[in-house]
């Protein structure tokens, strides 16, 4: 600390007119040490030792014109002052002087200017300079691009701890690198620039970690990383660092905190951490399950412009979750979505305006938008191109065109497609028939689980057909995976083997069970068996009024066969 004696020595001394002493009465003003900070009065001191031609001074006070402290902000009389002190081989100012000609603040901006002054201080030892002079030559601005060139002053700069020289070195020398994985030369670089807080090595240095770049791949150790710099407000950091932490089953798993920087992520406007603190909210993840806070951020994503958002907002205005019904909402976010090509919302789109739901009905509007999904590959708007062309909804009927889509569907794995292609097989119906290829699309659609498929199938099995040897257990099987979802000409034939003890062990109560199954869902023939159950007690209680009903039922559809048992009673 400087004694009252030495101060006023110093006070004396600068109002003799010595600039050294006007200097430091600068900086004490400056900086606020041993006298009140004042910059009006820095200014001042600057001043007098600036015009008596003191480099130090001309380089302070340049600073001050440069940033508006102590006077009025002007840029061309802080170029002014850097270059009085940087023509006297003052460093410091000749960098600054350079950086004004590289932006051109106070100056024409001029590369070739800011790379002669940038070399100049570079040539004195200046480490910012030499690191400035090394993304010249880096990136070819001023001067003749040089890598050799830029690894020097890089280097030279990152000797002397230069925390930005070290990063670009180590950026450098990473590119520079053959082959996969990170330059180990490349990791100690970063390594020295994160160690002194630079942002971008630490954010880099947690994605070799992440990724296991250079370094055994550790999430615990990205984690870390990603949070220093996360907690900078490193908007692309805090969304990584959110992921890892989302990782079910990782190491690090930890929903909660992945949650707080998505939204911290999101309030830097990043629309996919929009989108996943919505799908936090959504499946309760890291939070109580709320419909109504993931609409509202589906609804921030989806008008940045995110499109499965849009998609799923479209889903929340339909179902009324989390948001009043609305299906004008829903189609208008379908429609910003299908757009932008996403086919799930183009199909969907097609169907609403199909069925008339949110918008008029409208059968060419909704083939446009099948097709647009169709013609990306996607095999539900591929069959419903096929349905539209076979049946003639919304383009001309054209069987070679339904014929055409229902194979390209089918040949993706869509069940009702291959499904659809073994019904033609198997009737000829806008191809040869053939019953082999008709059972090939039969299983491929039945193993994926479709029940007239597996119907189609156990009848193949049943009657020896398709280049099938007739199976009554592989008949009964395939007809049981077809009853069991419902599929009510499946549990008719389910009914008759039970019956007759064909590829099971007969009971009449099982096949009583698989005929009402049928006839309740309106199955003719299964209603006249289940009638005749009834009418001679197999299985069931003889009941002639209750055989009656069902016989009455088959033939109000046209069933000549429950009309006879009618008639004959």
């Amino acid at each position: 600390m400087m004694s009252q004696t030495r101060l006023s020595r110093l006070h004396a001394q600068a109002g003799q007119g010595d600039a050294e002493a006007q200097y430091r009465l600068g900086t004490l003003h400056e900086f606020g040490r041993e006298l009140a900070q004042d910059y009006v009065e820095a200014v001042r001191w600057y001043r007098q030792a600036a015009d008596q031609g003191h480099a130090a001074a001309q380089n302070m006070l340049g600073i001050k014109y440069e940033k508006g402290y102590g006077v009025v902000q002007d840029h061309v009389e802080a170029v002014k002052w850097y270059r009085k002190a940087a023509w006297q081989g003052k460093a410091t100012a000749q960098h600054n002087l350079a950086v004004r000609y590289e932006f051109g603040k106070g100056v024409r901006k001029s590369y070739r200017e800011a790379v002669k002054w940038y070399r100049k201080a570079a040539e004195q030892g200046n480490a910012a300079a030499q690191n400035m002079l090394g993304k010249k030559y880096e990136r070819g601005r001023g001067v003749t691009r040089d890598e050799q060139e830029a690894l020097h002053w890089y280097r030279q700069s990152a000797a002397q701890g230069h925390a930005d020289a070290q990063f670009n070195l180590g950026l450098m020398v990473a590119q520079r690198k053959e082959g996969s994985g990170m330059d180990p030369g490349a990791l100690e670089w970063f390594l020295l620039a994160a160690a002194q807080g630079h942002l971008q090595a630490q954010f880099t240095l947690a994605v070799c970690y992440a990724e296991g770049d250079g370094v055994g791949r550790d999430e615990q150790e990205a984690v870390q990383w990603f949070r220093r710099v996360a907690r900078q407000g490193h908007a692309e950091a805090q969304f990584r660092l959110a992921g890892l932490l989302a990782k079910r089953g990782s190491a690090v798993w930890n929903e909660q905190e992945a949650l707080q920087w998505y939204r911290a992520a999101a309030d830097t406007g990043n629309v996919e951490a929009c989108y996943r603190v919505a799908v936090a909210y959504e499946y309760g993840k890291g939070v109580g399950r709320d419909d109504r806070e993931a609409a509202v951020w589906f609804r921030k994503a989806a008008e940045g412009g995110h499109v499965v958002a849009q998609c799923n907002l479209a889903v929340k205005y339909e179902n009324g979750e989390g948001v009043a019904q609305n299906l004008l909402e829903a189609v208008h976010w379908l429609q910003q979505a299908a757009e932008q090509g996403h086919a799930i919302s183009q199909i969907w789109l097609g169907e609403m305006y199909e069925q008339g739901r949110g918008v008029g009905c409208d059968l060419t509007e909704a083939v446009k938008w099948y097709r647009k999904a169709a013609q990306k590959g996607h095999a539900e708007a591929q069959c419903k191109m096929g349905m539209a062309y076979e049946f003639g909804r919304g383009v001309r009927k054209d069987e070679p065109s339904a014929l055409r889509w229902y194979r390209k569907a089918a040949e993706l794995g869509h069940p009702l497609a291959q499904c659809t292609l073994g019904v033609r097989y198997e009737t000829g119906k806008g191809v040869a028939k053939d019953e082999r290829e008709a059972m090939l699309w039969y299983r491929q659609a039945a193993e994926q689980g479709h029940p007239l498929a597996q119907c189609n199938l156990g009848l193949m099995y049943e009657n020896g057909r398709g280049g099938l040897t007739r199976n009554s257990h592989e008949a009964v099987r395939w007809l049981r995976r077809a009853a069991e979802q419902g599929h009510a000409a499946a549990q008719c034939y389910l009914g008759e083997k039970y019956e007759a003890g064909d590829g099971v062990v007969q009971s009449h109560e099982q096949a009583v069970q698989w005929y009402r199954l049928a006839a309740e869902q309106g199955h003719a023939i299964g209603q006249v068996w289940l009638g005749e159950m009834y009418q001679v007690g197999k299985g069931v209680r003889r009941d002639e009024r209750e055989a009656a009903h069902w016989y009455r039922l088959a033939a109000a559809q046209g069933n000549s066969l429950g009309q006879a048992w009618l008639n004959a009673r």
